[in-house]
């Protein structure tokens, strides 16, 4: 497997392994299900970001439906429903690599019932999902999938409307596209 960020790589398998060894952060469990695959993750939820999504989720008990672009390995998909109980998640993921297949199924064991993922090129399966699910309101999305500017705005421009009035959009390289988000947000009557 050819790495695209080998010293992000390296910082994140530092993380990884210091995570893993924590008994009380919900992705240690995550990590230790993946085993070997746990060091080849490209990227992932921060511990940090991951604190911050639940105090989020704690401070605001509105948030019970969350969608997500870019599962990965699971990291913010175990975050938001460690929070609550009541939280479910739809997540979006290209499905290249062999670790998103285990990281599903440790999430599905942990969280029986409340995560969906659906696997395929988001510029695709999000519209598609939307036009099978038309009356799917979210109150969070996390976007976190392909950082090209294009993929970028397909998938806020798709997610939108999904969201409900008083909802959240985050995204974790937002200045790639806050003019669009700005622009969107507003023609469609929202906040900038």
């Amino acid at each position: 497997m050819k790495l695209r960020n080998a010293p992000a790589q390296a910082s994140n398998t530092c993380r990884l392994l210091l995570a893993a060894a924590s008994p009380h952060a919900p992705t240690g469990k995550l990590h230790r299900s993946l085993g070997l695959r746990a060091l080849m993750i490209e990227g992932f939820l921060s511990r940090e970001q991951g604190a911050w999504f639940g105090r989020l989720l704690a401070a605001d008990a509105a948030i019970t439906r969350i969608i997500e672009v870019g599962f990965n390995a699971g990291h913010s998909s175990c975050a938001f429903l460690a929070a609550r109980e009541d939280v479910t998640v739809v997540s979006f993921d290209l499905g290249l690599h062999g670790y998103v297949t285990r990281a599903k199924q440790y999430i599905d064991k942990a969280f029986p019932g409340r995560h969906t993922l659906v696997i395929g090129d988001s510029r695709e399966t999000l519209p598609r999902y939307r036009a099978d699910h038309p009356a799917a309101v979210f109150d969070l999305a996390f976007v976190d999938g392909g950082h090209d500017y294009d993929v970028a705005r397909a998938d806020l421009v798709t997610i939108l409307p999904m969201i409900r009035p008083s909802g959240l959009i985050v995204r974790r390289t937002w200045s790639y596209f806050s003019s669009i988000a700005s622009a969107k947000i507003s023609s469609a009557g929202g906040a900038a």
